[in-house]
């Protein structure tokens, strides 16, 4: 009895120290040693924190300016930040409410609670509501033609996703694919139900209803009388970036200050906008690729494995602003940090030192046997695949896998070094000393998936490429052939001006092409992608790479024309004709297929747009 007493007692009293420890003076402290003159070296023009807790008491502080030409410093308690897809948790908030008054409910057929457009039946399988909050609807991925900088063209929403739905690549409630488009049509949902736009709804029922003074839609009237943030890119100078509303507001919206959106939070823990019980269903895990892995997506909400204590965490990213959002619902404890870049370091960094405390002990596994069968490249599939932005999953993040007897040796995104993962059980391992678990799945079509909880994104998915396909080939069957082209092109020009025979006209025709695609397409997919921050979300495509990705339907048939030449007359051709032409005609081939395979070419006139 007294060795239970005992027991008893040490966990109380290492609930006491964790609570203390869940604290608006730590964070404070945190950050002001973390940001505190500190601005210029972290390289964002300025930054707000705000804490709160279950007593009500909400702390703010800022540092720097809110717009750097006009020298106008930010005010933790008046300037609002474009939270981007921080809205998520904002209209998770509205759907609970909607159900609780019998509107809708999360398992219902979205079809039924939408007017203007359909999600196309597949697979017998329906998108329910409660698919759209966990991003397990099953998307594709679409990045094109978000938002504009012009509020006045901000199309209906019902007419917007008419034309712009994704196509659905994944059964609903298999797994997670981050959908934009999926909060888009659970804002259509929300208008529907209320019969007014999803701003009005959400500043009468959300905003207006907790005195929220510095929050609105971006779109919604009120958004005029904020004092906003500017947003900036920063590359060999700093960039103001243009305001942008959203198409789908639903999905990334917001304006808001960071003192308002603690009380956002602190409102949902206390259950001032939905009952309690629905807001712990928010809070719970709803969705995980492998109830082992303990992390998952909840209404609004990822959770972050790994810790003594639930950790939840919200983020939003817009070009010109990140903002992170930690959630401790046992403690009641909340804290968002927003800077006035793309930039989510910051915060992660702030929130990462805040947690210690909370990290779960380390722990030795146990190993089960070798996991040479799930060795290989492993590429993220957070990028489309229907349109040529397909082709950042080749220069986006990427897991290496090589096997180890007691598991795993992984080279993580961005890790300098490999980390042992040792296998507890058939695909799944957990990182050695951390508590850390990841876990590699077949799907339906025999390929295999390995899925990550992440700290920075929550669920993530990586799809493991064949050999055939890596990163390596892919990149080689770019530029080889390029290269080839322009040597040959140069050659031939050198041949006719000493009057010697050069390549037919269908070769020259080609190889001009095929070089000319690659060049242009470089040039211009670095000036929307790289050189500006994400242009491609709000800008339409710059004529040079319109221009490049019209060439393959030029390009593509004169290759297959030479090939057709050459094949005719290959007889009388001599050696290193024949030699010389084989060679071109491979690469050609090689790189046609991979423009295909990356969808680097504009759809068909008879095709949908992108």
């Amino acid at each position: 009895m007294t060795r239970l007493f005992l027991v008893l007692a040490g966990l109380l009293l290492s609930r006491v120290a964790l609570a203390s420890d869940a604290s608006i003076e730590r964070i404070a402290t945190l950050s002001k040693a973390q940001f505190e003159g500190r601005l210029e070296e972290i390289g964002v023009a300025g930054l707000s924190v705000a804490a709160g807790d279950a007593s009500g008491a909400v702390w703010a502080r800022s540092y720097g300016f809110a717009n750097i030409e006009a020298k106008r410093r930010l005010d933790e308690a008046e300037t609002a930040f474009h939270v981007a897809s921080v809205t998520k948790l904002i209209t998770a908030i509205a759907i609970m409410q909607l159900a609780e008054r019998g509107k809708l409910s999360l398992d219902d057929d979205v079809n039924r609670l939408v007017d203007g457009f359909k999600i196309p039946e597949r697979w017998g399988a329906p998108v329910l509501v409660r698919h759209l909050l966990t991003h397990t609807a099953g998307f594709d991925v679409d990045y094109l033609d978000l938002a504009t900088t012009d509020p006045k063209k901000v199309e209906p929403l019902g007419s917007y996703l008419k034309t712009h739905l994704p196509e659905r690549i994944v059964q609903p409630g298999r797994r997670v694919i981050y959908s934009n488009h999926g909060f888009g049509v659970l804002g259509a949902v929300i208008e529907r139900a209320c019969n007014c736009t999803y701003a009005a709804y959400v500043q009468e029922n959300i905003f207006d209803r907790l005195g929220l003074e510095q929050s609105a839609i971006n779109v919604h009237p009120r958004a005029r009388a904020l004092r906003r943030a500017t947003g900036y890119f920063y590359r060999e100078r700093i960039i103001e970036e243009p305001e942008l509303f959203e198409h789908m507001g639903a999905a990334g919206g917001a304006l808001m200050s960071m003192g308002d959106l603690v009380k956002l939070v602190l409102a949902l823990h206390d259950g001032r906008l939905v009952s309690l019980d629905s807001a712990r269903a928010m809070q719970r895990v709803q969705f995980s690729h492998d109830p082992a892995m303990q992390g998952g997506y909840g209404f609004g909400f990822w959770h972050v494995p790994g810790y003594s204590t639930p950790v939840l965490l919200v983020g939003g990213d817009v070009p010109g602003f990140s903002t992170r959002v930690l959630y401790l619902p046992e403690f009641g404890f909340v804290a968002s940090v927003a800077v006035n870049r793309k930039d989510a370091q910051p915060a992660e960094a702030l929130f990462r030192g805040f947690l210690k405390p909370f990290k779960k002990g380390q722990a030795t596994v146990a190993s089960w046997r070798s996991g040479d069968a799930f060795a290989g490249e492993y590429r993220y599939a957070g990028f489309p695949r229907a349109s040529f932005l397909k082709i950042g999953g080749l220069f986006g993040p990427k897991l290496l896998a090589t096997g180890h007897p007691s598991g795993l040796q992984i080279l993580l995104p961005n890790a300098s070094e490999r980390s042992l993962w040792r296998q507890r059980s058939p695909g799944l391992f957990e990182r050695d000393g951390s508590g850390e678990i990841l876990t590699i799945r077949r799907d339906s079509s025999d390929e295999r998936w390995l899925y990550l909880d992440t700290f920075e994104a929550g669920p993530v998915a990586f799809e493991r490429i064949p050999a055939y396909r890596a990163t390596e080939v892919s990149l080689l069957g770019f530029a080889l052939p390029v290269a080839m082209s322009i040597l040959a092109l140069l050659w031939a020009g050198l041949r006719s001006l000493l009057r010697r025979r050069a390549l037919p006209a269908l070769a020259v025709v080609s190889q001009t092409v095929l070089a000319t695609f690659g060049i242009l397409f470089a040039v211009g997919f670095y000036d929307l992608a790289i050189a500006r921050d994400d242009r491609f979300a709000y800008e339409a495509l710059p004529v040079i790479l319109r221009v490049a990705l019209a060439l393959p339907w030029l390009g593509a048939p004169a290759s297959l024309a030479y090939g057709v030449a050459t094949a005719i007359s290959f007889r009388s051709l001599s050696t290193g004709t024949k030699t010389a032409a084989c060679a071109l005609l491979l690469l050609q081939a090689w790189f046609w297929f991979e423009v295909w395979d990356w969808r680097l070419f504009m759809p068909a006139p008879w095709q949908a747009t992108w």
